[in-house]
């Protein structure tokens, strides 16, 4: 995908998926570039706090829209789980060093398969409130926009 398109998917939806995910409070740079890695993201903890974060995106392994994402979601979903990072640094410092390194890649492969755990959790998320939403407008027999504006004005009052 081109850099510059994803730099603008980055400006439009980043702030609305850190959002989505609790993440508001977050100070999250984001950056178009090669990952240390050989992945198409990553996400990297400032090491004086638990809220600060940089993700980067090698925006020539994302095919479409949809991939960079998924992709985003993916890194913002390692911040989620951030604050269990310090349950790692316990054991380190408790364990011979010896096994340091055994307990990093541990951890290292739970993270992993705890964030593609909540991406299927989102993922269905999504598909059950689009599929709630397009069935209610086919029970109403209104367009989308009437069903949106009902919905906008029954939050309004509720305020």
């Amino acid at each position: 995908m081109d850099e510059s398109k994803v730099t603008e998917w980055l400006d439009l939806y980043q702030e609305r998926e850190m959002y989505r995910l609790g993440l508001n409070e977050w100070r999250i740079a984001t950056r178009i570039g090669k990952p240390e890695h050989p992945f198409v993201g990553a996400c990297v903890y400032t090491q004086n706090t638990r809220q600060r974060a940089d993700v980067v995106i090698d925006p020539f392994e994302i095919l479409d829209d949809n991939q960079l994402q998924q992709t985003f979601q993916h890194e913002l979903m390692h911040c989620v789980i951030a604050p269990f990072d310090s349950l790692r640094d316990v054991a380190i410092a408790l364990a011979p060093k010896s096994a340091h390194e055994a307990i990093s890649m541990a951890w290292d492969d739970a993270c992993e398969l705890t964030v593609r755990n909540m991406e299927k959790m989102l993922r269905y998320a999504n598909e059950v409130a689009v599929d709630e939403y397009e069935q209610e407008i086919a029970e109403s027999g209104d367009s989308a926009e009437s069903v949106d504006t009902r919905k906008r004005d029954k939050k309004r009052k509720r305020r």
